[in-house]
């Protein structure tokens, strides 16, 4: 007896529940958690002004010459984005973000920086705010903020063309006004319905993992508020009554996500993404390596401390609140769900890098948000448990700011890549792109044509003919040969063939450059 008294006492009176209400000056401390992120990993590491890159870059020169110069209307451009990328991917809505901001900005690319660096505070701020409106304190709700941004997935906060920066900030709004609506015991705000199915379908849009999380975040308004009604009820009663009062929500993002779904399966196909869905030409077995790999991996720390959290909270069931563990239990499914779907999806390669967004958010959700309210009520264990959260943060660290460095270092090379083109080739010299990389060559051949070197052309290696890829400027009618050319771009291994082909014959004829593993060749 006098050691459950002592327990009681322990438990009763080292914990402090976290604030019902949220200080006012929270909000500005969420907005500089944000700031303080995008500094740190952005500002300090010189993405934001890095410039041009390989990847994706070439399409915002492209749009911009289409605007700009040959007067395609903005309409146009959607239709024609949608449309041309429905053709092997499914993300809507992030053509649309992409397209009006290619009109508004064009190829501005610290612009563009500066608006995904805005991106990133704002979901850092309704991370946060999420975390507090589900009751958890303050120190654990920077570290789900921080644990969902920071680590190998950071990478579309300084890669402007990725989807995930929008998917993610889309989702986090959904998840913020759930959080609110289930804070303030709004479950019959229209305001609330309408903003949480405005958010996840846009998200669900926005590119085909997010897609996949869209029943969770109606699962998990759903439940939040079947826990809400009076336990006296029925559960018939109480499930028909929040379905009754959900409808605005639940039947537009059903439609959606139905429609999305066809779409998606019978015209999209799920089988043109090398690293991603499912081919029938792949076996089983190579799925389960993939998920096998992934977690042992690239998600090594998130999956070594999920066990050692799991093994912790059986060691200390006694902590579980018997009257909150079915709602407990759902949302832990619904996490779970969410990790599995994408662990699925992406089984076909590896999951790293961006992809792992949205899994983290699922993650963040299980070991955060339900690991707190779990330990909330044992100060001693809670403690334990958010020092290791602090040290799976800690071993994030390094991969998000060397990658943001390394692409920082990436886009320098590329400018004086490019420098060294122009001060080799006079404007009216002939190029050849034989890198065999289709990225690299529409990106080089696209800033190239847009600065005043229009003679650019590709070399195809399977047919050996040379094509005018881009004509951006100017169409090309005649293709010149080999031994009219200045300069040609490619791998090492094709040093010696592009040597013979341009017909010349020993070392003072010509000379080669490195950048990043692509070869200048050209003529003295």
């Amino acid at each position: 007896m006098a050691k459950k008294s002592i327990s009681m006492i322990r438990k009763n009176t080292n914990y402090k529940e976290a604030d019902k209400t949220i200080c006012w000056w929270e909000y500005i401390g969420a907005v500089l958690l944000g700031l303080s992120i995008m500094y740190f990993f952005l500002y300090r590491t010189g993405t934001c002004f890095s410039g041009y890159h390989f990847l994706d870059d070439h399409e915002l020169v492209r749009a911009e010459y289409a605007f700009r110069e040959q007067g395609v209307s903005l309409w146009s451009m959607l239709r024609s984005a949608v449309l041309g990328d429905l053709g092997w991917r499914y993300r809507p809505f992030y053509w649309v973000e992409r397209t009006i901001g290619e009109y508004l900005w064009g190829s501005n690319l610290y612009a563009w920086n500066l608006y995904t660096a805005g991106k990133g505070v704002l979901c850092a701020f309704l991370l946060y705010l999420t975390a507090r409106n589900f009751y958890v304190n303050r120190i654990c709700s920077i570290l789900f903020t921080t644990i969902i941004m920071i680590g190998q997935q950071f990478v579309p906060w300084y890669r402007s063309a990725n989807q995930e920066s929008l998917g993610l900030l889309l989702l986090s709004a959904a998840l913020f006004l759930i959080a609110g609506q289930y804070h303030q015991k709004r479950e019959k705000s229209l305001v609330y319905d309408i903003g949480i199915a405005v958010f996840a379908i846009l998200a669900a849009l926005t590119k085909e993992s997010f897609l996949l999380v869209l029943p969770a975040v109606m699962g998990l308004k759903f439940w939040l508020a079947f826990w809400e009604k009076e336990t006296t009820r029925t559960v018939g009663k109480r499930i028909g009554t929040c379905l009754k009062q959900g409808l605005i929500c639940y039947i537009p993002a059903l439609l959606v996500f139905l429609i999305s779904c066809y779409l998606l399966l019978f015209v999209v196909g799920v089988d043109k993404v090398s690293y991603a869905g499912f081919d029938e030409s792949v076996s089983l077995s190579t799925y389960f390596y993939g998920i096998r790999d992934t977690l042992s991996y690239y998600l090594k720390w998130y999956t070594v401390f999920g066990g050692a959290a799991v093994f912790l909270v059986l060691m200390c069931y006694q902590l579980a609140e018997r009257d909150k563990i079915w709602k407990l239990a759902g949302l832990c499914l619904l996490a779970l769900y969410v990790m599995g779907i994408e662990l699925v999806a992406h089984a076909k390669s590896l999951m790293t890098g961006r992809y792992i967004i949205p899994y983290i958010v699922g993650y963040a959700c299980l070991i955060v948000l339900l690991g707190y309210h779990y330990f909330k009520k044992d100060s001693f264990r809670r403690r334990v448990y958010t020092g290791g959260l602090c040290l799976l943060l800690l071993l994030q660290v390094p991969a998000a700011y060397s990658g943001a460095r390394d692409y920082a270092y990436e886009g320098k090379m590329t400018a004086i890549y490019f420098q060294a083109i122009m001060d080799r080739v006079p404007q009216d010299g002939v190029i050849i792109a034989a890198i065999e990389d289709e990225e690299l060559d529409l990106s080089t051949a696209s800033w190239l044509e847009v600065h005043g070197w229009t003679r650019v052309f590709y070399y195809d290696r399977n047919t050996e003919e040379l094509t005018d890829q881009v004509q951006l400027v100017k169409v090309q009618e005649e293709m010149p040969s080999w031994e009219a050319a200045d300069l040609a771009i490619c791998y090492g291994d094709m040093v010696q063939t592009v040597v013979e082909k341009m017909g010349l014959n020993g070392e003072d004829s010509y000379g080669t450059e490195e950048y990043q593993g692509c070869y200048l060749v050209y003529r003295k």
